[in-house]
């Protein structure tokens, strides 16, 4: 099951030396942190672009995963590990996207 995220559409970027996070031209955020060092706060913001292609990407592995998990010649501790994953992946969607 693939979840919509209801955040501003399209791939986000950084530009490099700054704080801020842009979808195209418009500026969705800016990563200010006070008492912390701007690296950290540039970090922060590479993170912040990249999440609606980290939100594709676990989205495209739950595919995977429910794919992969009726496959006859994987044993019962194997299913069980992808399925700890699976529900470990949904987790973390969810706190993205709710």
């Amino acid at each position: 099951m693939k979840t919509k995220s209801k955040a501003t559409l399209g791939l986000w970027s950084h530009e490099p030396e700054t704080v801020s996070v842009f979808a195209g031209r418009e500026k969705i955020c800016d990563v200010t942190w006070h008492n912390r060092p701007v690296p950290e706060a540039y970090r922060n913001a590479r993170l912040i672009a990249a999440a609606p292609e980290m939100l594709a990407s676990l989205n495209d592995v739950l595919g995977a995963l429910d794919a992969w998990g009726n496959a006859s010649y994987m044993s019962p501790a194997m299913k069980r590990g992808m399925e700890l994953e699976r529900e470990r992946i949904q987790t973390v969607i969810k706190k993205a996207t709710q």
